[in-house]
């Protein structure tokens, strides 16, 4: 089978699993983040991050379209009228007897 893949998308996607790859150790390893982290590790998943975006970034230029997209402000819900709360009381209250059983 011949590979034909974009070379900029097989970068982004080894970027992106080397990201996730060390977010996955650092998360083993600090038992769920029960353990202390240290400083260095975090920035090297920054770094890792920052070159995942920095590929992504290069496969999003390379289809042709601008990397900032336009903000649309999401549509107003409609209000709905809720129904009027009814709260019932004890039967005692109301002066009816509870129902009687017949055997």
């Amino acid at each position: 089978m011949q590979d034909n893949r974009d070379a900029a998308f097989a970068a982004w996607v080894g970027a992106e699993d080397a990201a996730q790859a060390a977010i996955h150790v650092l998360h083993q390893r600090t038992r769920g983040g029960r353990m202390k982290v240290a400083p260095q590790e975090i920035e090297q998943i920054a770094r890792l991050r920052k070159e995942a975006d920095v590929r992504f970034a290069a496969v999003w230029g390379a289809l042709g379209t601008t990397a900032s997209a336009p903000e649309a402000l999401p549509e107003p819900l409609p209000r709905v009228e809720r129904p009027q709360r009814i709260v019932v009381g004890p039967r005692s209250a109301q002066g009816q007897a509870l129902p009687s059983i017949a055997i």
